[in-house]
């Protein structure tokens, strides 16, 4: 019996010099049902691959295969052909190893029209029919081994899984495997036994019995990615992993030559997964390109450029930012530092890319620079957005080994490294990651990035909780966005657009103006309403809170009523030297928001001490908060020293990754690509009114160039800044 993937994985590798390969493998699939097929070989075939033979009258039923992309127009070039050579054709059997069927019913009602009848045989026929008969089994499996077998080498491995964060052959196919292995992790397995196993089956994946692998080689190899695991270490966790893989029959051990082969079974098993891997790695690149395509057109892309090409450089940038947050992560884990992604947006991140000497970006020489500036970042940031399931399911397992081989080059044992930071994750969550939240509830659930962050940590048994403080925060601001809308942006909207007003508005009100008539939402009344009503506004949130994210509602009077009165005012005063008041806020505004983030910052603290006796035993308490300002302060109020008390999101993406999912979480939702990349609507608050005169004066300019013109504006204001990352004055800005 073939896998279905490994045969996908075939169809998807076939080109134009493959038509015959083809051909006789369609054949064996067609000749079951049609007993009167008759192949006709050769270059003068009339229009014919083959005919569907009669003792009665002329044939009339023709078949034709064909690999080429343009298939439609094949299909009308084989019938003006089969007529031209004096042939009645009632219907043409079309074979194709491309998904084509969904595409075909407007050119089947034509051709019926022509009274001809059209049956296509495409990809699904195919991968449905594999296994129907020996002959079609048979069939399958030698086109598997021709186009498959190859591309699961180690350099093929390496190069369907290349990117510039990984710099050496070696370390990218073992990423490889350990992303494979992340799909069937089980919750019960610790981390470290769970890494190690996975690298030792690695090392032994060419072994056979005639080709062993010696225990020596096994451990050289381990040691190589485990620079910092002490040598003794290193060998028992490698000795232990042999062990526990005999024992289960996954590895044989040959004793006389003290040498490991994986088992027959196994070895038939890794080379599937290997396929599958290669096979979604090219539906990731289609899908993408598909994107492309759309977001192109979407945007009003005017210059030539190949969608292929296009869509590959948005996978490896993609893989980059994952791989780079993923290596910052992981020493961070391991060194119990504090880590804040640099605010990126796309642009910066094509920007940054384009800037490295080997950026292996195919698009590039066909592209200026501003071409490329001018379409690439705008389908990452849709990408990002709204990733399709396949690139969701990649970046989700390539997070979790990025993140797992980076800690391992630099932690002795990863379960202990993760236990040493976390022990039962307990965060309070900041204003300025509830925000973003708020502004996706119009979203599809799959497009709520920060929202479904929330929900993973909820279902995986994390607690989440917020404060009075953090509830006064969300009623103020929605108070704030009602009134600015009321007595401005409504007046605004009435002369320039919704969409216009949207683009330089704050992410509240940008999501009400987007979405908020699709949603049925007529008023910004209705739509604050979704939050809190005016009756008990701050029931109403902790029930929203609660119910949409996890996140649970708790007084702590008595714990914030013991924090020293002269240690919050001196943070204060920190925290003021560290964040800088903007023009247009008021002073008492700006003080209360200096002091609940002071009162959350020593109330994590406070926490963690309380219960936490030895600092090997894991902290207990984080603060999630998205504003850079909190890390600067928790920075300068522990000298430097010890973990940190405040938690980025994009971290705790990350940490996510390496946790097992639990039976309610594992087919729910799956973490998003990135959270702070583009920037969940975030604009600069000095930017938004001019940006709102730059998309009026741009109308009839095609998106692409509107786009333009505000990453220009937007980057030019984060320049000259003196912070780069999200600031909750920012996140705040109504």
């Amino acid at each position: 019996m073939i896998n279905s993937e490994r045969l996908a994985l075939a169809l998807e590798q076939l080109r134009s010099s493959d038509g015959t390969e083809f051909e006789r493998f369609a054949n064996a699939f067609l000749a079951p049902d049609l007993p009167g097929l008759r192949p006709v070989a050769g270059m003068h075939d009339g229009g014919r691959d083959a005919f569907i033979h009669s003792d009665s009258e002329m044939p009339d039923c023709f078949v034709q295969h064909s690999v080429t992309p343009d298939w439609q127009k094949k299909i009308q070039n084989t019938i003006k052909d089969l007529r031209k050579n004096g042939h009645q054709v009632r219907e043409l059997i079309y074979c194709s190893p491309l998904d084509v069927q969904r595409h075909a019913d407007d050119l089947k009602r034509q051709l019926r029209k022509d009274r001809v009848s059209l049956d296509i045989r495409d990809r699904a026929y195919f991968l449905a029919n594999a296994n129907r008969s020996p002959g079609t089994e048979t069939a399958a499996e030698q086109l598997a081994r021709r186009y498959v077998d190859p591309l699961i080498s180690r350099k093929a491995i390496a190069e369907a899984s290349r990117t510039a964060a990984l710099t050496f052959d070696e370390e990218r196919v073992a990423a490889t495997f350990l992303a494979c292995a992340v799909r069937d992790r089980n919750p019960e397995k610790g981390l470290t036994k769970f890494t190690y196993d996975s690298l030792v089956t690695y090392v032994l994946r060419d072994a056979t019995p005639e080709a062993l692998v010696p225990r020596s080689d096994v451990l050289a190899f381990v040691q190589r990615l485990t620079p910092s695991t002490e040598a003794a270490r290193c060998k028992e966790l490698v000795e232990q992993s042999l062990t526990r893989l005999v024992g289960r029959s996954v590895a044989k051990h040959h004793t006389k030559e003290d040498a490991f082969t994986l088992a027959a079974e196994v070895r038939r098993e890794m080379r599937e997964r290997l396929a599958s891997f290669v096979a979604e790695a090219a539906t990731v690149e289609r899908e993408v390109c598909e994107r492309v395509q759309i977001v192109a057109t979407s945007i009003g892309i005017d210059f030539q450029f190949v969608p292929s090409d296009v869509g590959r450089d948005c996978v490896i940038i993609l893989d980059q930012v994952l791989a780079s947050q993923s290596r910052h992560a992981a020493h961070a884990l391991v060194k119990e530092q504090a880590f804040f992604f640099k605010r990126e947006d796309a642009t910066e991140v094509a920007q940054r890319v384009l800037a490295t000497k080997d950026h292996q970006l195919r698009s590039v020489p066909k592209l200026t620079q501003e071409q490329f500036l001018d379409l690439v970042p705008a389908i990452l940031d849709d990408l990002v957005a709204n990733p399709p399931d396949s690139v969701l399911h990649k970046f989700n397992n390539a997070g979790a080994a990025y993140c797992m081989l980076f800690a391992l080059r630099e932690a002795p044992d990863l379960q202990m490294a993760l236990q040493k930071v976390f022990r039962t994750a307990q965060l309070l969550v900041d204003t300025s990651a509830l925000v973003p939240c708020l502004a996706e509830v119009l979203l599809p659930k799959k497009e709520q990035r920060m929202s479904n962050l929330l929900r993973i940590a909820s279902e995986t048994g994390i607690r989440l909780v917020t404060t009075a403080d953090v509830l006064n925060e969300l009623e103020t601001h929605l108070e704030r966005v009602r009134y600015a809308y009321s007595k401005r942006v409504s007046g605004l909207v009435a002369k320039m657009g919704a969409q216009a007003v949207a683009f330089g508005s704050g992410s509240l009100i940008a999501s009400y103006l987007t979405h908020g008539a699709a949603a049925g939402i007529g008023s910004i009344d209705e739509f604050i309403n979704l939050f809190m009503g005016r009756e008990n506004p701050k029931l109403d949130l902790i029930e929203f809170l609660k119910e949409q994210f996890g996140v649970s509602y708790e007084e702590m009077d008595a714990e914030l009523a013991d924090l020293s009165p002269q240690e919050v005012g001196e943070v204060t005063e920190t925290w003021k030297g560290v964040r800088k008041k903007k023009a247009e806020m008021d002073d008492d505004v700006f003080d209360r928001l200096i002091h609940h983030d002071v009162r959350s910052l020593l109330l994590t603290r406070s926490l963690r001490a309380d219960s936490v006796e030895e600092a090997t035993y894991g902290h207990t308490w984080w603060w999630l908060t998205r504003d850079r300002s909190a890390f600067r302060v928790d920075n300068k109020i522990r000298l430097g020293k010890g973990a940190s008390f405040c938690m980025s999101p994009e971290f705790f993406v990350r940490y996510l990754s390496m946790r097992p999912a639990t039976a309610k979480s594992s087919n729910t939702t799956l973490l998003p690509v990135s959270v702070e990349m583009a920037g969940l609507g975030l604009v600069p608050h000095e930017v938004r009114d001019e940006a709102i005169r730059l998309f009026e004066n741009s109308k009839g300019w095609p998106e692409y160039l509107r786009r333009r013109q505000l990453r220009d504006l937007v980057n030019k204001a984060y320049s000259e800044r003196e912070e780069h990352g999200v600031d909750k004055m920012d996140v705040l800005g109504a």
